[in-house]
C-alpha cells in the first residue's frame, strides 16, 4: 500500500502533486530544509543519506543516489537556494559529493561521486554537462607521491564558475573560482582562477580579471 501511494506521489500533477510531494518527502529525507519543491519522478536512493537545505527546487525526473557511499553522515548533500534542472543525476559512488548555495545545475546533467565532489556557491552548469567521470591522464601519476596522492584528490568546481553545454569535468580535476570553461570543452587537471578555457582539453585563452 506504501509503495501504491509513494508511486502515486511521483506521478501526481499539477499544484496537488506539488503540495503532496511538499509535505511527504522530507519525511524520507536525512534532513530536508523548509520551501523546497520537488517535481514529478524525481528518484531518491538511500534518500536517508541525502540532505537538502532551504528553498531548494528539484526538477521533474531528477535523481539523487546515495546508494554508492558508505561514509559517516551524508553521501549528497545539496545546500540552500540551489536549483537541479529536469534529468539531472547526482550519483555519489565512492565519495561524497556537495552542491553548495545558490548553485544552478542545468537539465541532463550528470554530477558522480567517484571521488569527493564539490560544486561552489553560485556556479551555473548549462544543459548535459559531466562532472566527475572518467579520471585524469595517467601521466599525471607521480611515482613519488604514491597512490595516496590520487586517493586524496577531489573534483571541484569553485565558486562564481560558468560551464558551457556539454562541457566536462574529469574525475579529480579543479576549476578554480570566476572561471569559465566554453561549451563541448574537456577539463582535466586544473583551469585557474578568473580564467575562460576552452577546448579538449581544455586551455584558457584569456583572463576575465585582465
Amino acid at each position: 500500500m506504501q509503495s501504491f501511494f509513494y508511486r502515486f506521489l511521483r506521478w501526481c500533477p499539477g499544484a496537488l502533486g506539488l503540495l503532496l510531494r511538499q509535505k511527504w518527502y522530507p519525511r524520507l529525507l536525512g534532513q530536508c530544509g523548509h520551501g523546497v519543491l520537488f517535481g514529478r519522478f524525481v528518484d531518491l536512493f538511500q534518500p536517508y543519506r541525502i540532505s537538502i537545505g532551504d528553498r531548494v527546487i528539484v526538477s521533474d525526473h531528477v535523481t539523487l543516489d546515495a546508494r554508492g557511499y558508505d561514509g559517516d553522515d551524508y553521501g549528497v548533500i545539496v545546500d540552500q537556494d540551489v536549483f537541479i534542472g529536469k534529468a539531472t543525476r547526482l550519483t555519489a559512488r565512492n565519495s561524497r559529493i556537495v552542491v553548495e548555495s545558490g548553485a544552478n545545475l542545468g537539465s541532463r546533467c550528470r554530477i558522480v561521486g567517484n571521488l569527493p565532489v564539490t560544486i561552489g556557491e553560485n556556479v551555473l552548469l548549462a544543459a548535459y554537462c559531466v562532472i566527475g567521470e572518467g579520471s585524469q591522464d595517467q601521466s599525471d601519476y607521480d611515482p613519488q607521491k604514491g597512490l595516496g596522492a590520487v586517493i586524496e584528490a577531489a573534483t571541484v568546481v569553485e565558486p562564481g564558475c560558468w560551464l558551457g553545454v556539454r562541457a566536462e569535468l574529469k574525475s579529480g580535476a579543479t576549476v578554480r573560482k570566476e572561471s569559465i570553461i566554453g561549451a563541448h570543452a574537456s577539463v582535466e587537471g586544473e583551469i585557474p582562477a578568473w580564467a575562460v578555457a576552452v577546448g579538449r582539453p581544455a586551455k584558457p585563452i584569456r583572463f576575465r580579471n585582465l
